[in-house]
């Protein structure tokens, strides 16, 4: 059970007239009590330490990463102008944006095709995902094709 330093000590007084081994075996019981409260206490600040550890290290990663938020990068393509100047553009095209991380075919999306457009506005945004870390560059290139699905430039 539990004792309080008080309920040792009067113990310890109430028992200096027994023998010795009696004694003994209370401050053993006690110790072990202690050393028991003692290993819980030090377990409980293992685990504190490795969660303040793993939040350290990604608050830290995320500032490298040129994220201290920690948030998940975004990219919002709002729309072209002046596409009407282009050599290639008609008025029958229909035209789309492309982005991709430089270098990394599978982070390729792009926006829904406007037709008959010059100065077409998409309004998309979408997450990067993990395809987008540190040092990662984005393209856009603005497309157009015949109405109907055709590729043009």
């Amino acid at each position: 059970g539990k004792v309080t330093y008080r309920e040792f000590v009067e113990q310890l007084y109430k028992m200096k007239t027994q023998d010795t081994h009696t004694t003994a075996v209370l401050i053993k019981g006690c110790l072990n009590d202690m050393r028991f409260k003692l290993m819980e206490h030090l377990r409980i600040m293992r685990e504190e330490v490795r969660t303040d550890v793993k939040e350290l290290l990604r608050d830290m990663n995320a500032i490298l990463c040129g994220n201290p938020e920690g948030r998940e990068w975004h990219v919002s393509i709002e729309g072209a102008q002046g596409l009407g100047g282009a050599a290639d553009w008609n008025p029958g095209m229909e035209t789309y944006c492309v982005c991709e991380v430089a270098g990394n075919e599978s982070s390729k999306w792009q926006t829904h095709a406007i037709g008959g457009c010059s100065d077409p506005v998409w309004g998309l945004e979408q997450p990067l995902g993990a395809s987008f870390g540190a040092g990662d560059s984005l393209v856009f290139t603005v497309r157009g094709r015949q109405a109907g699905g055709g590729s043009g430039g």
